[in-house]
């Protein structure tokens, strides 16, 4: 018998409806395999993201009641400031070294930075100008009557930006304690600064 012959028919034949059914199916598989990691994936740093939010609001929190100030602040002015103190920079050292926090890492899960400060918005305070991040327009005070302790996340993409907001204040990027530097749903901007009051 010529296996030759039989073997050259198959392969000028091609591949039958059920082999490339086979193949077709097992690609479906792998693809819903690394989609569902993915969203898996994205889930836990939404996760960990609401947790940081958690325990540095909590951190801070614990720090100002056993210290007497807000990290990085001094008592003749307690308020946050995201300058050198000691040779440290932010709040950050402060927060370790008093064991409130694990880590001094300056990022979240989405590879963004955290950066506290304050905002004001009353003329009558500083000398009539705006102190704190030069892109937090938002009023924090309500009648712009006193200085405001933020904590600033870059880097965060909207929809999770919207989930932290939605798990801890109303959902709105413009009011509450949880704010934005745009909104959640303006589709141009694929990542945006998300904002969290400290004061409350």
């Amino acid at each position: 018998m010529n296996f030759d012959f039989y073997r050259r028919k198959k392969a000028e034949e091609g591949f039958t409806l059920v082999e490339i059914a086979i193949v077709l199916i097992i690609i479906g598989i792998i693809m819903t395999a690394v989609l569902k990691s993915s969203a898996v994936e994205d889930k836990a740093k939404s996760v960990e993201f609401n947790q940081h939010l958690e325990e540095l609001d909590t951190a801070v929190a614990l720090y100002k009641d056993k210290i007497g100030i807000y990290p990085n602040a001094t008592e003749s002015e307690n308020y946050i400031h995201n300058g050198t103190k000691n040779g440290e920079q932010g709040i950050l050292p402060d927060l370790y070294n008093e064991g409130m926090i694990t880590t001094s890492e300056n990022t979240h899960p989405f590879d963004g930075e955290m950066n506290a400060s304050y905002a004001v918005y009353n003329s009558s305070i500083d000398g009539g100008g705006s102190v704190g991040p030069s892109d937090i327009n938002i009023n924090w005070g309500g009648n712009y009557v006193e200085k405001q302790n933020i904590v600033a996340y870059t880097h965060v993409p909207p929809a999770y930006a919207r989930k932290a907001d939605e798990t801890y204040d109303d959902e709105n990027a413009s009011t509450g304690r949880v704010r934005a530097s745009n909104r959640y749903d303006n589709g141009t901007n694929e990542y945006i600064k998300l904002y969290w009051n400290l004061d409350g």
